[in-house]
């Protein structure tokens, strides 16, 4: 089971983020879903996320200070960032910091929350790949292009109360 942590400061963006991805399905857990940089650091320290989901601004450490903290003690979670900062800025970011995938808070599908996650995933098999010798990264980026696409052969799962 892969560990996701989630640090986002506005209540409904988190509570979207949590209800609208069937976690399990993904082969996913979330084990802390805070709303600060701080509590989003201490749990990093308790649970060793797979990956971050965290957003840029949030009141005690931002996104990008608690992403450095963790590296700086060893714990390299892939990360997506969400933000709400032009796309073009993020993706800057995304390059300097080596972030998975950047997410506009405003426009942010389940989608690209899927395919995020996705790729989150190939890259923590990547690094897996490096030193077990096998990996089934091809099949995942195959998963992650159609998804984005929108050839997927099935349509995500949508909790209950997100779907339209």
């Amino acid at each position: 089971m892969v560990n996701v942590l989630i640090a986002e400061d506005e209540l409904l963006v988190r509570m979207g983020i949590l209800s609208m991805i069937n976690w399990e399905s993904m082969g996913m857990k979330v084990v802390s879903c805070v709303s600060d940089g701080l509590a989003a650091l201490n749990d990093a320290l308790k649970f060793r996320p797979d990956i971050v989901i965290t957003d840029i601004v949030m009141p005690g450490m931002d996104g990008l200070s608690l992403i450095r903290a963790l590296r700086e003690r060893g714990i390299r979670p892939a990360c997506i960032v969400i933000t709400a900062l032009h796309q073009r800025q993020a993706m800057e970011l995304a390059d300097e910091l080596g972030i998975v995938a950047c997410l506009v808070k405003a426009t942010m599908t389940q989608r690209e929350i899927m395919a995020a996650l996705m790729s989150a995933s190939a890259k923590m098999e990547h690094a897996d790949a490096r030193t077990s010798g096998a990996s089934d990264e091809k099949r995942l980026a195959d998963a992650y292009r159609a998804l984005l696409l929108g050839t997927c052969a099935h349509e995500p799962p949508r909790a209950a109360a997100y779907a339209m």
